[in-house]
Formats: structure tokens, C-alpha cells, sequence
């Protein structure tokens, strides 16, 4: 977080509109019911998803447009861009439109630039074969980001068995 009270309340509010209105609906149970019990078909959840998704980022990116730095606050990443980078993966993976979010993609390209970002990804851990639950796709891996590796620059690989979106490792 930054030094400066201000700048520790706009990564916290970054960070919370991305962990608290957009994250909640990449929860599995969330993408479940609406297939199960409300039995809307895999297009309208997708589509529903996508709706909220899009309409997250576009908040997140008013506030990054707000005040452009290289990453969301600054020029070194913060909490924030830790908790953006896992979300952009999951709006990839359900093939939300990114074209409306300028300073968005430019904060996610330059947290890619970074091995802390770009090591964490599922794709880029040999040791873990990676299901994606929610949507299959022919590739058995899509790229996804552990926000506590990012953040604390502690592990290379998902080891734990954690679940980031709704792509977790296969059990072997």
C-alpha cells in the first residue's frame, strides 16, 4: 500500500470494487445456480456473466482513468493490481469484451511485464495439469493468477491446491 492516507484509500477502493463487485461472480456455487436451480442455459450465464464482468471493469477503469500511472496507483504495482490481474484472466476465459477498458489492459500488460505477475500464472507451472470447471475449452489450461503469490512474491506455482476463478488443479 502506498505511504500517503490518500493513496492507501484509492488502491483499497480499487481493490474493493474489483474483490466486491466483480469477483463474488466467478464463484462457482454463483455460475452453478444460475444453470441449476434458475436453469438458464450455459449462453445466458455466459451472457450474464460477461454483463457484470464488463460492467465491473468499466467502473475500475473510470477510476484508473481518473489518474493514469503506469500500474493502478503509482509505478510500482499495489494490492489493487493484484487483485486486477486474476479478474482480467476470468473476463479472457469467458471472452468479455476488453476494447472499452483502455486503462485497464494497459495496467494488466504492465503487471504481465513482471515475474511476479507472469510466473504465477497456471500456464506457466509445469508441476500442475489445470481443469477448468465452469467452461471446458480443448486447451486443458487457462492462464490464471494467484493474488497472494503476486502480492507476496512467495510461491511460483498453485501448490496448495487453491482455486483462483473457477480454474482449479486436477487432483492426481
Amino acid at each position: 500500500l502506498p505511504a500517503d492516507a490518500l493513496g492507501r484509500a484509492r488502491v483499497r477502493a480499487i481493490a474493493q470494487d474489483i474483490a466486491c463487485e466483480i469477483h463474488p461472480l466467478n464463484n462457482l456455487r454463483v455460475l452453478r445456480y444460475l444453470t441449476g436451480p434458475l436453469k438458464l442455459s450455459d449462453d445466458d450465464k455466459e451472457r450474464w456473466y460477461r454483463h457484470w464482468v464488463e460492467t465491473g471493469l468499466e467502473a475500475v477503469e473510470r477510476q484508473l482513468a481518473a489518474r493514469p500511472t503506469h500500474f493502478c496507483h503509482g509505478e510500482t504495482p499495489t494490492l489493487a493490481d493484484c487483485v486486477l490481474v486474476p479478474q482480467l484472466f476470468n473476463a479472457q476465459r469467458f471472452d468479455c469484451r476488453l476494447d472499452h477498458v483502455p486503462h485497464v489492459m494497459r495496467v494488466f500488460e504492465a503487471c504481465m511485464k513482471l515475474d511476479a505477475f507472469a510466473q504465477t500464472q497456471a500456464s506457466a507451472c509445469p508441476s500442475r495439469t489445470w481443469v477448468c470447471t465452469t467452461r471446458p475449452r480443448p486447451q486443458a489450461s487457462r492462464p490464471t493468477t494467484s493474488t497472494a503469490t503476486a502480492l507476496l512474491r512467495r510461491r511460483r506455482c498453485h501448490t496448495e491446491g487453491a482455486c483462483f476463478g473457477s480454474v482449479m488443479p486436477r487432483r492426481r
